[in-house]
Parts: structure tokens; C-alpha cells; sequence
């Protein structure tokens, strides 16, 4: 490809990158965007400290990320967009910081297509957590290649501490940390001498990188300790998470030989990112095979691949394989895609060269396509996504009728309440922001503990208002031991509210002045 055609190509993805960045400026928060952006409200406007003053299983990094966000941006929705579009700036600087030392042909276009395809995805996938951990993941490769400009034991630490600060979002993102370490520890590039495995140079390195893992998910513990909620978090991690990590992303509940048949093909989708392995396969080996790539770029070329390969596997622990925990594969394997632009050696026939440029845009174009956002509205039709119009018309209900004092129970995940009690700065009346886990493991002894837990706080704080989504407008547990009734629940709303208004799955309830038994 002649530097003019990929000037070109450069110039037409950028475009479209920024067509799509504007585009995405209409985009409300959606999914798991409400809830986090709900819970950092909770944290700065009342002081809430997650795990003790509400149930939570995410990582306290996440809540760090998402309190910080809104420190500096705000609570707004385009302020929200703003960040987000600004993250998606800085990650691409990043990548295009390390990938350069690799090639800067493939820089270029790693990181344009990363930025469409990311993009591409529409709002579900904005902010995820699987997306925030690729900024310290890149600026531990750039760390990593910046031979030279460190010193060893220094590049190893720094390297752990930021895959300890991705840690504290998504513990199992270390899985990548062993590859990086290896290549320091066996000095591939600008003249560093290489070590053996097991030398003094690789335990040191090792060490170095643990010690600054260690340190940022010390730190965390410590001020979790400190905060009163570390045991709260502990409970939650050693008792909750092993009830819902075996079910699938439908929310099915599977065991033995059919969990690893489910997990053996989900994973064998790769997210629907398979057309890459062709693109990737053929850029890589261009390269590895080119007799006059020196041993430091191949060595390069060799650790992308590796980290394309295990992030491929970063879905299987939590075992969803819901689209954003693809994040991390598709990030890395585009960018081994992006190999195929590389420049040839001298003397490389033109049909090779054409064929590699052929078969580029054949499996990019799927992946950095306009989203579908943009297309609908060249088209003339509006997309909408149901949560986002129940959440205004809660809001709107919530916002002309909450007094002060006033507490709003959510009975929801992500339909849309939690984006409206943000709204309207609406405070939850019990612990528990989401319901989803009174209706799985019903006979275990802990659901039946948060059950028990959940009813009493809600006796107690008597909320004026209740917010239920209902029937499939939300998740529900499928399977044995799993149920859509709350038979303590359904008692009290019976008896002491009533419904006052009701939309596209939702009811919202209001409690009565005189409730019937009281009378």
C-alpha cells in the first residue's frame, strides 16, 4: 500500500471516527452507566460508603473511577458523554504510544480502528469496566517498550502498578501481567541484554512487579478497613459471588458438564471477533518471517499475539461472555490486525501486497462500521432504547411529587430507575439499589438472610414510593432454585400501597396515608 492510499485511508477514518464521536453526544446513559454513575451521587452527596451503606459486588475501583469522573465532569448527561469521548482520546494517545515502537503504520491504524469499534458498540458499552482497564494496560506495554528510559527493577514496578490500578476494577485483568514480565525479563530490545528464566534478572523483575501490584489493591484495602466496609465486602465476595458467577449471560442457572459445555462455546465465538484471527494471523507472520526484522520487533510482534491470545480467555472466569467482556481481546486484536499495513521489504511483489490490503479492509470493515445510532439517523429513524424512555417518564413523575424526607425504594437492575432516582436526587430507602438476588438460590441459607435483611429495612424506612419493574423489562434467574416471588415483599405492597401510575413495565407505588391494617 503506497503511503499516498494510506494517507488517505488515514484521513476518511478519522473523519468517520469524529463523525461518530459527535453522533455519540446524543447518546444517553444506559445499562450499567446509570447505576455506577447513581451510586458516586450516593457517595458525594451523602456520604454513602459502599458495601456498608449499600449492597455491592463491584470492585471499589470502579466506584474510585466513577466518583472521580463526576468530581470533574459532573452528574450530567453530556457531561457524561464529554468523559467518556475524552477517556476514548487518551486510550488511543496511549495505544498509539506503544504501538508506534512496534510499527507507526500500525499504530495509526490500530488505534483509529479500536476508536470505531469501540464507537460502533453504542452506548451499552460506554465506560464499562472491561473498557476502563485498557488505559493502565497500555501504559503498561509503553511502559514495557520504553527500554532504556528506566531502569529495569523500575519498569517492572511500575508495569505491576498499573495492572494492579486495572486490578482494582477487574481483578482477573492481571491475567496479561506474567507476558509483560517475561519480556523484561529477557531484555529484548535497544540493546538490553537478555536473561535466562530462572535468573537473578527475572525473580527481580517478578518481584518489582508484584510489589507495585500489591500496592494500589493494598491501598484499597486498607482504606475499605479504615472506612468500616471491608468486612461488608468480604462477605458479599466469599458468599454472593459464588451463587451468581455459575450463571450464564442469560441468567440460567447451569452446573457440571453443562456449565463447561456453555463455557467451551461461548468462548468459541470469541465475541464474534473470529474474522480477525485472519487479519491478525497474516499481519504477525508477515513480520515474524521478514528476514530483515530485527529480533527486538519480533519479539514485539510475539507479545501482542500473546496478549491477544490470553485476553481471549478474560471472559471465562466471570463466564457471561456479554459483549463488553470482549473489550480487551478485540482491543488487542485489532491492533495485531493493524499489522498488515506494516510497510514490506523492499522487492515484496505487488499481488502480496495488494492481497494483504484486500483481505484489510474485507475483515476491518465489519468491526468499524458507523454505529447503528448513526446510520438510524441518516436513515431518518429514531433509535431509542426502552430504559432510557422509563426513566424519563419515572423521573418526571418522581420529580413533581417528592417532598423532602422522601425515600424511593428501586425494585429494578437496569430498567431505568436508578437513572431516574439520579434525576431527580432521589435517596433509597434500604440498603439494596437492585433485587435481582432475592430471586435466585431462594433456598440458601444467605439469600434467605438478605431476604430477611432487605424486609426489615424496608419496614423500617417506610418508603413513600416503590419502583418496580416488572416481567421482562429486567433480568430474572432461570432455573431450579430460582423464583419471581417475594411473598413478604408482595404482602406489604398489597397492604399498604397502592399502584399510581404504570408504563412500559414499571409500576409505581405510593404508600397509602392509613394503611389498611393500621386502620
Amino acid at each position: 500500500m503506497s503511503d499516498r492510499t494510506f494517507r488517505t485511508i488515514l484521513i476518511l477514518l478519522t473523519l468517520l471516527l469524529v463523525l461518530c464521536g459527535l453522533q455519540s453526544m446524543e447518546w444517553r446513559p444506559v445499562n450499567d452507566s446509570p447505576p455506577m454513575l447513581y451510586m458516586a451521587f450516593l457517595i458525594d452527596h451523602f456520604d454513602y460508603v459502599p458495601y456498608l451503606d449499600f449492597f455491592e459486588f463491584q470492585m471499589p475501583g470502579t466506584h474510585l473511577f466513577f466518583l472521580a469522573l463526576t468530581k470533574v465532569f459532573g452528574f450530567g448527561e453530556t457531561a457524561f458523554r464529554v468523559a467518556d469521548l475524552l477517556f476514548l482520546a487518551l486510550l488511543l494517545l496511549a495505544t498509539f504510544a506503544w504501538m508506534r515502537k512496534l510499527n507507526t503504520r500500525a499504530a495509526m491504524l490500530g488505534a483509529l480502528a479500536f476508536g470505531l469499534s469501540y464507537l460502533r458498540l453504542g452506548p451499552m458499552m460506554s465506560m464499562q469496566r472491561d473498557y476502563i482497564i485498557l488505559l493502565p494496560i497500555g501504559l503498561a506495554l509503553w511502559a514495557t517498550w520504553s527500554e532504556g528510559r528506566m531502569k529495569t527493577l523500575s519498569r517492572g514496578a511500575l508495569t505491576g502498578l498499573l495492572f494492579g490500578l486495572a486490578a482494582c476494577v477487574k481483578p482477573h485483568s492481571v491475567i496479561g501481567l506474567p507476558l509483560l514480565i517475561c519480556y523484561q525479563a529477557f531484555g529484548t530490545g535497544d540493546g538490553e541484554r537478555g536473561g535466562r528464566l530462572l535468573s537473578g534478572r527475572t525473580v527481580g523483575i517478578a518481584a518489582a512487579a508484584f510489589a507495585g501490584l500489591l500496592l494500589p489493591l493494598g491501598i484499597m484495602v486498607l482504606a475499605l478497613w479504615r472506612l468500616g466496609s471491608f468486612a461488608s465486602l468480604l462477605d458479599v465476595a466469599v458468599n454472593y459471588l459464588p451463587l451468581f458467577s455459575p450463571m450464564t449471560g442469560e441468567h440460567v442457572m447451569v452446573s457440571g458438564f453443562a456449565r463447561v459445555k456453555y463455557l467451551y462455546k461461548g468462548y468459541l465465538y470469541l465475541g464474534g471477533y473470529g474474522l480477525l484471527l485472519i487479519q491478525a494471523a497474516l499481519g504477525s507472520v508477515a513480520l515474524l518471517v521478514r528476514t530483515d526484522s530485527p529480533p527486538a520487533l519480533k519479539h514485539k510482534v510475539a507479545l501482542l499475539c500473546g496478549l491477544a491470545a490470553v485476553y481471549s480467555l478474560y471472559p471465562v472466569p466471570p463466564g457471561k461472555f456479554w459483549g463488553y467482556h470482549w473489550l480487551p481481546f478485540s482491543y488487542f486484536l485489532i491492533l495485531a490486525a493493524s499489522l498488515c499495513v506494516a510497510r514490506p521489504p523492499i522487492g515484496t511483489s505487488s499481488l502480496r501486497v495488494t492481497l494483504l490490503s484486500v483481505v484489510l479492509i474485507l475483515t476491518l470493515l465489519p468491526f468499524v462500521g458507523a454505529q447503528k445510532e448513526l446510520l438510524c439517523r441518516a436513515a431518518g429513524v429514531e433509535s431509542t432504547f426502552p430504559q432510557v424512555e422509563r426513566a424519563d417518564r419515572i423521573a418526571e413523575y418522581l420529580e413533581n411529587r417528592l417532598a423532602p424526607g422522601d425515600r424511593v425504594q428501586p425494585l429494578d437492575v437496569v430498567g431505568g430507575t436508578m437513572h431516574a432516582m439520579l434525576m431527580t436526587g432521589a435517596r433509597p430507602a434500604t440498603p439494596f439499589l437492585y433485587d435481582f438476588m432475592f430471586y435466585h438460590h431462594t433456598s440458601d441459607p444467605y439469600i434467605k438472610r438478605l431476604r430477611t435483611r432487605f424486609i426489615e429495612a424496608f419496614e423500617a424506612a417506610a418508603p413513600r414510593f416503590v419502583v418496580e419493574v416488572y416481567e421482562d423489562a429486567k433480568p430474572w434467574p432461570v432455573g431450579p432454585n430460582t423464583t419471581r416471588e417475594f411473598p413478604a415483599l408482595e404482602r406489604i405492597l398489597d397492604a399498604d400501597y397502592t399502584v399510581t401510575q404504570q408504563g412500559d413495565g414499571y409500576r409505581i407505588h405510593e404508600r397509602l396515608e392509613v394503611s389498611p391494617l393500621q386502620e
